[in-house]
């Protein structure tokens, strides 16, 4: 089976660690990369052995098989279909696009060209929500009552001037950025095609930008569950916090690796006769195992987009789910 011939569009932090993995994987090469900025391409030269350009018709190539689009927001669902229309199979970073319109696009034009468009939601892998996931599926806490999450940083020096805080790039602030995550998860864990009820409240409380940085979401399902999202990028020590809680229990996941903090799972039944719980079991997903490195999920969402590449068949995250988190975000800037 040959490897899967890869571009990257867009050489900043994200691209950096897509190639990493594109690289790394055993299927899978880098073979261009593509950026704008010539202080970028230069600084890639050294340590990348590959083909280099700043003109997106690169794309064409026959020597490249699939593309990861991992640009500024406002680039992303555009780069998706030029690379789309030229046969490309394509991940693109989160959040797809920056509205429901053209991600529904996208989502057209892949199924046309039989081709696998898959997006970046890679905190679906990170082993703890993965395993978190198979509790939930499996029945272990019941019927899920509410998720709680917390998912925030606190910038750095300079973080106003760069093209997450700027409208023209961004396309949103902090609701858009983490909070696309945290919205996907809601919908993976709770199975739903829709929330019945979207509320946000958006505040910019210190950076200098006109987009949020704060977002705080309150969401409810079909079947009575809520959920409660706050996104932050004043939240001065990192931290992720997922929290699942049904009839029968609850889960809780702290950390994400790097500077999160080490991934934790933990979870406790509860008697619904007594109301007791049983011993808490706690699961830690430590460096000396690897799990420290954040870049871990994407090699696994990696995995996946080779996968389907190579079967032709359809796995998720894709446009769909994109989609979905898109029309959530698009109804709180709207309110």
């Amino acid at each position: 089976m040959a490897k899967t011939r890869v571009a990257i569009v867009g050489f900043g932090g994200m691209g950096w660690r897509w190639a990493k993995v594109a690289n790394s994987y055993y299927w899978s090469c880098l073979n261009l990369i593509i950026d704008s900025d010539e202080k970028k391409l230069e600084e890639a030269k050294k340590h990348w052995k590959c083909n280099f350009d700043s003109d997106l018709k690169a794309l064409s190539s026959p020597e490249i098989d699939a593309v990861v689009v991992a640009t500024p927001n406002i680039f992303l669902a555009p780069i998706t279909k030029y690379a789309l229309q030229n046969g490309k199979h394509v991940l693109c970073e989160k959040p797809a696009g920056v509205n429901t319109k053209e991600i529904k696009e996208n989502i057209l034009l892949a199924k046309c060209q039989c081709l696998s468009y898959m997006v970046g939601f890679n905190h679906r892998f990170h082993p703890a929500l993965a395993q978190a996931k198979q509790l939930v599926s499996s029945g272990f806490i019941g019927k899920i009552h509410f998720i709680r999450s917390v998912y925030g940083h606190g910038g750095r020096p300079g973080y106003e001037n760069e093209w997450r805080n700027k409208p023209e790039l961004a396309g949103g602030g902090e609701l858009l950025d983490q909070g696309v995550h945290l919205i996907d998860l809601a919908f993976w864990f709770l199975l739903e095609g829709s929330f019945k009820k979207i509320h946000g409240t958006l505040a910019s409380n210190f950076w200098s930008s006109k987009i949020e940085d704060n977002a705080f979401i309150i969401l409810q399902s079909s079947l009575e569950a809520t959920v409660s999202l706050h996104v932050s990028s004043t939240q001065w020590q990192k931290k992720f916090l997922w929290e699942i809680y049904g009839e029968h229990g609850f889960i809780a996941i702290e950390g994400l690796g790097g500077n999160y903090g080490i991934e934790t799972l933990r979870y406790r039944n509860r008697d619904t006769i007594t109301g007791k719980l049983d011993k808490e079991e706690i699961f830690y997903f430590p460096p000396e195992y690897g799990y420290e490195d954040p870049d871990i999920s994407l090699f696994s969402l990696w995995g996946k987009f080779i996968s389907s590449i190579k079967s032709g068949k359809e796995y998720g995250p894709g446009g769909s789910d994109a989609l979905n988190a898109l029309s959530v975000i698009e109804k709180i800037y709207q309110e």
